[in-house]
């Protein structure tokens, strides 16, 4: 989302979704099915990601709760949309997935015909894991026994 904004980043996620979706009905191998459900959860976490930065560069303190709480309801009634669809649509079938690609796509639209400018990415810090081990090993999740670095999770 740093290098590419808000919007190439949405979509990026939401397209990667979208291809995961239809990649189902082309290979039927649980391992790969495992894999895509992976890549598609994170498309999916990435999609909130990139919504909820952008929802907070936009918003003022006084309308932060109003806009988050609007953007839960619709986030939670989505959800129950999404858990009810379940109930109604064959499992495995092919309109099953293609109605799913149809939704992940359906979401692009808004995007790319609003007129409102997608917020400025700040210039950030890089992500430094290893930076946590060395201040604080054990609050890192390693630990220094004998000289040896052990996981201790």
């Amino acid at each position: 989302m740093g290098s590419v904004g808000h919007s190439r980043a949405f979509a990026a996620f939401t397209s990667a979704g979208a291809i995961g979706l239809l990649a189902h009905m082309l290979i039927i191998d649980p391992y790969a099915w495992a894999l895509m459900r992976i890549a598609s959860g994170l498309c999916v976490a990435g999609c909130y990601t990139v919504i909820e930065a952008w929802l907070q560069s936009k918003v003022t303190n006084e309308t932060r709760g109003r806009t988050m709480g609007v953007y839960r309801i619709a986030d939670m009634g989505a959800s129950f949309v999404a858990q009810l669809m379940i109930g109604v649509l064959e499992p495995a079938s092919y309109v099953s997935y293609n109605l799913l690609a149809l939704l992940c796509c359906a979401v692009l639209l808004p995007m790319t015909l609003t007129k409102v400018s997608q917020p400025k990415t700040p210039s950030a810090p890089r992500l430094r894991p290893m930076l946590a081990v060395v201040r604080s090993p054990l609050g890192g999740g390693w630990s220094r026994c004998c000289g040896v670095v052990e996981c201790v999770v």
